[in-house]
């Protein structure tokens, strides 16, 4: 995997910095990181998501939903303005990053915030993508 995850992203801190688009000066630059190691990591991250499913009871239809969205948006977001792709690699960062609100590999509800996340993210950009429903 690409993507260092040491700094936790807190969920309402993102929550705010999608929908006001004031960024709290802790995230992560992500400078290293690019566009196009999101969906090698992403998938890497599913598969990870699939071989846990084997032993505990997760929700693996809306981590591939998030999959999903997080590839169609790819080509779109590539196109975008250098702050919408920051905003992007966090939706990212935030889906790969397992303890986040709800742990996404201990609980049958995981990815319900990442879910949420990339709405708010779809929202922002004014995507006609659908959104996931929960």
């Amino acid at each position: 995997m690409h993507l260092n995850l040491e700094i936790m992203v807190p969920f309402r801190e993102l929550e705010n910095y999608l929908k006001t688009g004031k960024r709290p000066s802790y995230f992560p630059d992500l400078k290293e990181y690019s566009l196009e190691n999101v969906l090698p990591d992403s998938k890497e991250y599913y598969q990870t998501i699939l071989e846990r499913s084997k032993k505990q009871i997760l929700d693996i239809k809306t981590a591939k939903l998030i999959l999903d969205t997080i590839e169609s948006l790819i080509p779109l977001v590539t196109k975008m303005e250098s702050e919408v792709q920051y905003q992007f690699l966090l939706v990212v960062y935030y889906f790969i990053q397992v303890d986040d609100r709800e742990n996404d590999l201990n609980s049958p509800i995981g990815f319900d915030d990442d879910a949420e996340i990339v709405n708010l993210f779809l929202d922002r950009i004014q995507s006609d993508l659908p959104r996931i429903l929960l």
